[in-house]
């Protein structure tokens, strides 16, 4: 096993070919950013645009006898509400037919609900499968159990 010295990890390292003041090195910290990343600046509440994010948590202590320990930091995204909805005709009973959402979820299983809109043999009741990030799958079974071809109204909400 080898030999561990801290419980630590570079995630990003600056090479440079001159060497630099503290003054410097304080600047290059406080105001750097990760590779592919903007600066980092104060995170002022609001509504923001973005594929991948990177936090960054200063730590300050009063005086230079204590060490700042972090006991929890938890930062909370809250994404936008994706709805989808459409209609989607049935017309082979064995396999239903696969629905694709026209805005991709973040979080699987989204909340979908579904409404039977005719078909052949009167009522019957939606049955959904595979459903995932990208859609799902639905076909009608009717009153006696039989897969029936039809269409129904759909309607899914999540984020």
């Amino acid at each position: 096993m080898a030999n561990r010295k801290g419980n630590s990890a570079f995630s990003e390292i600056s090479i440079l070919s001159t060497g630099i003041s503290i003054v410097e090195f304080q600047d290059l910290v406080s105001s750097g950013s990760p590779a592919g990343y903007q600066k980092f600046r104060k995170f002022i509440a609001g509504d923001y645009k973005y594929r991948y994010a990177k936090f960054r948590s200063v730590l300050e202590t009063l005086s230079n006898t204590n060490t700042p320990v972090v006991d929890n930091l938890k930062i909370v995204v809250d994404v936008p509400d994706i709805h989808n909805r459409g209609t989607a005709i049935i017309t082979n009973a064995a396999t239903g037919v696969a629905v694709t959402y026209y805005r991709e979820y973040t979080v699987s299983n989204p909340d979908t609900v579904i409404a039977f809109k005719g078909g052949i043999g009167g009522v019957a009741s939606p049955e959904i499968t595979n459903e995932s990030l990208l859609g799902f799958t639905v076909k009608l079974i009717d009153t006696t159990g039989t897969y029936i071809t039809g269409s129904v109204t759909w309607a899914s909400d999540g984020y």
